[in-house]
Protein backbone atom coordinates (compact mmCIF):
# COMPACT_ATOMS: atom_id res chain seq x y z
CA UNK A 1 0.00 0.00 0.00
CA UNK A 2 1.29 3.48 -1.18
CA UNK A 3 0.32 6.54 1.63
CA UNK A 4 0.90 10.36 1.49
CA UNK A 5 3.72 11.92 2.13
CA UNK A 6 2.25 12.90 4.88
CA UNK A 7 1.00 9.46 6.59
CA UNK A 8 3.89 7.55 8.18
CA UNK A 9 2.61 3.85 8.99
CA UNK A 10 4.60 2.06 11.36
CA UNK A 11 4.26 -1.60 11.97
CA UNK A 12 5.28 -3.78 15.09
CA UNK A 13 4.32 -6.59 17.51
CA UNK A 14 2.81 -3.91 20.22
CA UNK A 15 3.76 -6.56 23.22
CA UNK A 16 7.49 -7.12 22.10
CA UNK A 17 8.27 -3.54 20.78
CA UNK A 18 12.19 -3.23 19.74
CA UNK A 19 13.93 -0.76 21.27
CA UNK A 20 14.71 0.46 17.40
CA UNK A 21 11.40 0.93 17.27
CA UNK A 22 10.29 2.67 20.29
CA UNK A 23 13.68 5.04 19.25
CA UNK A 24 11.67 5.58 16.25
CA UNK A 25 8.66 6.40 17.53
CA UNK A 26 10.44 8.85 19.92
CA UNK A 27 12.00 10.55 16.81
CA UNK A 28 8.95 11.04 15.16
CA UNK A 29 6.21 11.41 16.88
CA UNK A 30 4.38 12.85 18.99
CA UNK A 31 1.45 11.64 16.38
CA UNK A 32 -1.75 13.57 15.74
CA UNK A 33 -3.20 9.59 15.22
CA UNK A 34 -2.50 6.45 16.94
CA UNK A 35 -5.25 3.68 15.26
CA UNK A 36 -4.96 0.07 15.42
CA UNK A 37 -6.68 -2.37 13.82
CA UNK A 38 -5.08 -5.38 15.56
CA UNK A 39 -7.02 -8.63 16.08
CA UNK A 40 -6.70 -11.23 17.88
CA UNK A 41 -5.64 -15.27 16.56
CA UNK A 42 -9.16 -16.70 16.95
CA UNK A 43 -9.80 -19.53 19.42
CA UNK A 44 -13.73 -19.29 18.47
CA UNK A 45 -14.05 -19.34 22.36
CA UNK A 46 -15.96 -15.52 23.02
CA UNK A 47 -15.05 -14.83 26.25
CA UNK A 48 -11.38 -16.00 25.65
CA UNK A 49 -11.27 -13.89 22.21
CA UNK A 50 -12.72 -10.65 23.88
CA UNK A 51 -10.17 -10.64 26.53
CA UNK A 52 -7.34 -11.40 23.70
CA UNK A 53 -9.29 -8.31 21.83
CA UNK A 54 -9.31 -6.39 25.06
CA UNK A 55 -5.78 -7.00 25.74
CA UNK A 56 -4.37 -6.03 22.77
CA UNK A 57 -6.36 -2.61 22.88
CA UNK A 58 -4.86 -1.47 26.19
CA UNK A 59 -1.42 -2.06 24.79
CA UNK A 60 -2.66 0.24 22.01
CA UNK A 61 -3.99 3.21 24.77
CA UNK A 62 -0.19 2.42 26.46
CA UNK A 63 0.58 3.40 22.90
CA UNK A 64 -1.11 6.51 22.62
CA UNK A 65 -0.55 7.51 25.92
CA UNK A 66 2.92 7.54 25.25
CA UNK A 67 3.21 8.95 21.83
CA UNK A 68 -0.16 10.95 20.78
CA UNK A 69 -0.49 14.76 20.77
CA UNK A 70 -2.49 16.70 23.19
CA UNK A 71 -6.31 16.96 21.26
CA UNK A 72 -5.10 14.06 19.15
CA UNK A 73 -7.34 10.81 18.16
CA UNK A 74 -7.54 7.51 18.67
CA UNK A 75 -9.18 4.21 16.77
CA UNK A 76 -8.81 0.81 17.54
CA UNK A 77 -10.96 -2.43 17.19
CA UNK A 78 -12.16 -4.20 19.67
CA UNK A 79 -14.26 -7.38 20.53
CA UNK A 80 -17.24 -5.80 22.71
CA UNK A 81 -17.22 -8.18 25.58
CA UNK A 82 -17.90 -7.98 29.42
CA UNK A 83 -14.33 -6.57 30.23
CA UNK A 84 -15.08 -4.15 27.66
CA UNK A 85 -14.93 -0.97 30.36
CA UNK A 86 -11.80 -1.44 31.52
CA UNK A 87 -10.76 0.00 27.92
CA UNK A 88 -12.05 3.57 29.54
CA UNK A 89 -11.30 6.37 27.14
CA UNK A 90 -13.05 8.80 28.67
CA UNK A 91 -9.96 9.12 31.03
CA UNK A 92 -7.94 10.12 27.93
CA UNK A 93 -10.24 11.48 25.44
CA UNK A 94 -12.57 14.75 25.23
CA UNK A 95 -14.66 12.67 23.08
CA UNK A 96 -15.49 9.05 23.07
CA UNK A 97 -17.64 7.17 20.11
CA UNK A 98 -18.67 3.76 19.61
CA UNK A 99 -18.59 2.93 16.04
CA UNK A 100 -20.11 -0.45 14.41
CA UNK A 101 -18.96 -0.31 10.44
CA UNK A 102 -21.95 -1.53 7.86
CA UNK A 103 -19.26 -3.52 6.94
CA UNK A 104 -19.24 -5.86 10.23
CA UNK A 105 -21.31 -9.00 10.00
CA UNK A 106 -23.95 -8.75 12.52
CA UNK A 107 -23.65 -11.45 14.59
CA UNK A 108 -20.01 -9.95 15.08
CA UNK A 109 -18.57 -8.61 18.58
CA UNK A 110 -16.09 -6.36 16.50
CA UNK A 111 -16.53 -2.46 17.22
CA UNK A 112 -14.32 0.42 16.54
CA UNK A 113 -13.24 2.75 19.76
CA UNK A 114 -12.77 6.33 18.58
CA UNK A 115 -11.07 8.68 21.16
CA UNK A 116 -11.03 12.88 20.08
CA UNK A 117 -9.35 15.62 21.56
CA UNK A 118 -6.66 13.70 23.71
CA UNK A 119 -6.35 14.96 27.22
CA UNK A 120 -3.57 12.86 28.17
CA UNK A 121 -2.86 9.96 30.56
CA UNK A 122 -4.42 9.39 33.57
CA UNK A 123 -2.57 9.08 36.96
CA UNK A 124 -0.11 6.88 36.98
CA UNK A 125 -0.58 5.31 33.21
CA UNK A 126 2.34 7.13 32.26
CA UNK A 127 4.53 5.48 34.78
CA UNK A 128 3.48 1.98 33.37
CA UNK A 129 4.09 3.17 29.73
CA UNK A 130 7.54 4.50 30.43
CA UNK A 131 7.94 0.90 32.71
Amino acid sequence: TVFPAHVTFLQENVFERTEDFERLLDGEGPFDLVMSDMAPRTTGTRFTDQARSLELCLEAVEVADRWLKPGGSFIAKIFMGPDFQELALKKHFSTVKTFKPNSSRAESKEIFEVGMGYKGAPEGAAKRAEA
